[in-house]
């Protein structure tokens, strides 16, 4: 966010640092001897960071009686920097490590709510000067009562929990603390916009579950510190942004939400699952199985948005079967070119199932000469993908669709005896001798780009060089 680190900030992350590096090294008891009390302290720090968080959570249902929601916002600032304080205090006073990490991770990690409580007094004021009537709970309406109290109690609380931020990543990661506070900060930061359009909201979920996955995998996973707990920690504390978003959406339009939301949020889901999710597991059967279960989440999404899109353009029951089918086809084969090795064949076989029942179904219950072009298109598409990478069943069923197609278009011909059926037919005729006429003329140039827009897809290639 811009924000400079003081020369203070820097020697209170020194001081820290030194404290937890120059432990006493006093005569240490023999396990027999410690008992319940080399247990004891690591029990009680999870009690009493679950006790912090709660308290963090249930702050935002309280009643408060007189006090106002800036008020209210103070109250909880100072709580947060009596955690730090206490953090401080544990690192450098007492020289106790790990207590002095747990109050900092607890700091960071209730960042969230601090940016939802400052997001809801600026929509406040935002609702007040358009004149709109929201109908909210009443602990998520809150409000500022004006616009210098509203502006001022976020420049208050940004100055306060900045610093916070940072010192409590460099203490959890000191190397990429740089890194995660400001990745943290800006998807903080998508709680301050204030809009709570439910299609807006899609979109930073997707956004914001996207940018995390990619700097996780690109820039911490293969780091030695960040697999260790403080830093396992710092990387789920970094996903809190995302589910504080989706949560407040979720509480405050479960009725209302639309399907373009239903099928963003889906899609981004799937996206992570298969492009991902894989990355963290270790053995390739593990990865494979996620890729496939992609899917569930890749269908709603497609669904969700032919629903959207079908709700505001009708259109006839045949062109909706081909327009939900085709594309989902085409989408599952190339993403078996992208797949893992045990994913391909079974996303390849998902894609042309899906084509062919579309094409099948779709000519024999509402025929017509559009159905029987598209099975003619289909069959000659899966017969010529069989044929050239050597799949000898996915040629033979796409030479079964192409007969039935046309056998179709002959039998058009004979009932009709009209000019249209044979025409589409001689115009796909000539399209493909045209087609196979330019392949044979440029097949070496093509074979390279084919190669090339493979490697691209898969990620191993620039896309300078193509």
């Amino acid at each position: 966010m811009g924000t400079i680190i003081t020369a203070s900030t820097e020697k209170i992350i020194e001081e820290v640092d030194a404290a937890l590096q120059n432990e006493t090294s006093g005569v240490q008891l023999e396990r027999k001897e410690k008992g319940l009390l080399s247990d004891l302290p690591t029990l009680l720090r999870v009690v009493g960071a679950v006790l912090l968080i709660v308290a963090a959570l249930t702050f935002m249902a309280q009643r408060w009686g007189d006090l106002d929601h800036i008020q209210r916002y103070l109250s909880f600032l100072g709580f947060t920097g009596i955690l730090a304080a206490a953090g401080f205090f544990c690192g450098v006073k007492i020289k106790e490590d790990k207590g002095a990490r747990t109050f900092l991770a607890i700091a960071a990690a209730i960042i969230p709510v601090h940016f939802c409580q400052l997001g809801a007094l600026i929509y406040s004021r935002v609702i007040e000067h358009l004149g709109l009537q929201v109908n909210y709970p009443p602990h998520l309406l809150w409000h500022a009562p004006t616009d210098l109290s509203a502006f001022a109690t976020v420049a208050l609380g940004l100055i306060v929990i900045v610093p916070i931020t940072f010192i409590s990543f460099s203490t959890l990661i000191r190397s990429h603390a740089k890194l995660v506070t400001g990745v943290y900060l800006a998807t903080n930061a998508a709680l301050l916009i204030p809009t709570r359009d439910v299609n807006i909201m899609a979109a930073l979920i997707a956004v914001m579950l996207l940018v995390i996955a990619r700097v996780d995998l690109r820039r911490l996973s293969g780091s030695s510190e960040t697999r260790t707990f403080e830093g396992k920690l710092v990387r789920f504390t970094l996903t809190l942004p995302l589910l504080a978003l989706s949560g407040r959406t979720l509480q405050l339009y479960f009725i209302d939400v639309s399907a373009l939301f239903s099928s963003v949020l889906f899609g981004a889901f799937a996206y992570f699952m298969f492009e991902y999710a894989p990355k963290y597991v270790k053995y390739g059967a593990g990865r494979s199985t996620l890729q496939l279960f992609s899917v569930v989440p890749m269908c709603i999404s497609w669904g969700c948005l032919l629903k959207e899109f079908f709700g505001h353009y009708g259109a006839s029951p045949s062109i909706e079967l081909v327009v939900s089918g085709i594309p989902m086809a085409l989408l599952f084969l190339a993403l078996s070119l992208r797949a893992e090795k045990g994913g391909s064949s079974a996303l390849r076989w998902i894609g042309t199932s899906i084509a062919v029942v579309t094409a099948v179904t779709n000519l024999c219950v509402y025929g017509g000469m559009l159905s029987a072009f598209i099975c003619v298109l289909v069959g000659t598409t899966l017969g010529a993908y069989g044929y050239g990478t050597k799949r000898q069943s996915l040629f033979v069923i796409g030479a079964t669709l192409f007969i039935s197609g046309l056998a179709y278009h002959l039998k058009l011909a004979v009932d009709l005896y009209s000019m249209s059926p044979w025409i589409s037919l001689g115009v796909v005729g000539v399209a493909v001798v045209l087609l196979s006429s330019y392949i044979e003329r440029n097949k070496d140039r093509l074979a390279l780009r084919i190669k090339a827009a493979q490697l691209l897809f898969e990620g191993k290639l620039p896309h300078f060089m193509i």
